[in-house]
């Protein structure tokens, strides 16, 4: 996993994806909106999933997600 450098985030009252919606004050999200940012953000800083993936060292013949993913508890 990456380490942390930035600063803990807490909800604001506002959806993260930038949507402009109000949320309770216990969560980051309108219900699916984090899909979306994290959709976007990938689709904007790396073009397509294969290529974030592909950045981070994933795929045939390198880190595999699933396998890393199931190794810390993960589950699907």
């Amino acid at each position: 996993m990456v380490p942390k450098t930035w600063p803990r985030p807490f909800p604001s009252g506002e959806c993260w994806c930038g949507c402009g919606e109000e949320v309770s004050s216990q969560t980051f999200w309108i219900t699916g909106h984090d899909k979306f940012a994290e959709s976007w953000v990938i689709s904007t800083e790396y073009g397509t999933v294969v290529d974030f993936l592909a950045a981070h060292g994933f795929g045939p013949g390198g880190r595999s997600a699933r396998g890393e993913h199931s190794q810390k508890g993960g589950v699907g």
